[in-house]
């Protein structure tokens, strides 16, 4: 079974004039839902029904890569990536989810707590801790996910339902990791994904995260005025082997890089097991590495601020 478009679409339709509305509701019923996790009976997530894809007993961790549009729907996607063979699986979520994870994965701190912000603010004020996410029931071309919560020094893990964009938006913000159903990735539908303005792009793989640069960007950084992308953020192997925040891609394996998903598109380029290259400037230093493209996605530092 696979999420059908047009029944997204109807479901979509006449949401625009109610946007507002919408998201009053959901800061409602997240922070209700804090409080009732924290302070009442463990919840058991509801079981799915025979006729959804269930969970066949394989959870393989996955990265928020970056957000786009449906072609056909115009509809926001999350695409998210399993790093070990690099098949993607798209996420069709609503124009305020979008905005949110986008400004997650951009760093952009408001300056009021937004919903998530607010959800994330409430766990941990309380003693909460978001452990993981899980998306792992596919039913009537709607997806399911669950949220893995640990309360003070309870061994006991609490569960709850969850709308998967609310789900990868709390993970985003807290740094916990995102997990999914193998059977759900195998059936991943294909689509024709739009990428959004390249000003506005922003991808993160391999524990990079890469947005186009902006005049600012080079004058802070002290770059050259080169094509590139630059790196707002950088965990993990990349980090290790010697990427740094305020660095310009200018290269990715043999193709030069202006935008952030053709630095996307030469990493899924690469087989698995394989290595990419990445030349980039540090100043007017332009240096190399090489990073191997089936790794663990790294924890997400949750808080920064990193555009």
């Amino acid at each position: 079974m696979k999420p059908n478009r047009k029944a997204w679409e109807k479901s979509r339709a006449g949401s625009a004039g109610a946007v507002l509305v919408v998201g009053a509701a959901t800061a409602i019923v997240l922070v209700l839902a804090a409080w009732v996790i924290l302070q009442g009976d463990l919840l058991r997530a509801t079981e799915p029904s025979d006729s959804g894809t269930q969970n066949d007993g394989e959870l393989l961790r996955m990265e928020v890569a970056t957000v786009g549009l449906d072609m056909m729907t115009r509809s926001p996607i999350v695409l998210l990536r399993e790093p070990n063979d690099g098949r993607t699986l798209p996420v069709w979520i609503g124009i305020l989810e979008a905005q949110g994870i986008m400004r997650s994965l951009q760093g952009v701190e408001m300056p009021r707590p937004m919903t998530h912000d607010l959800m994330a603010n409430l766990l941990k004020e309380m003693g909460g801790e978001l452990v993981q996410v899980n998306i792992d029931d596919l039913r009537d071309s709607t997806y399911y996910g669950k949220l893995l919560l640990r309360v003070g020094d309870e061994e006991e893990l609490r569960i709850l339902d969850t709308r998967p964009s609310d789900g990868m938006a709390l993970a985003l913000r807290t740094g916990a990791p995102i997990h999914v159903a193998n059977q759900i990735i195998e059936e991943a539908p294909d689509i024709l994904f739009v990428p959004l303005d390249e000003g506005e792009q922003v991808v993160s793989t391999l524990g990079v995260t890469v947005i186009r640069p902006t005049p600012d960007h080079f004058a802070q950084f002290d770059l050259p005025d080169r094509e590139g992308v630059l790196v707002v953020e950088v965990a993990g192997e990349a980090r290790r082997r010697g990427l740094e925040r305020g660095d310009l891609i200018i290269q990715a394996g043999d193709q030069p890089v202006k935008a952030p998903m053709e630095f996307f598109e030469a990493v899924q380029a690469v087989e698995p097991g394989g290595e990419i290259r990445l030349r980039y400037l540090r100043g007017e230093t332009e240096k190399e590495i090489e990073l191997p493209v089936e790794a663990t996605p790294p924890p997400r530092e949750p808080g920064r601020d990193v555009v």
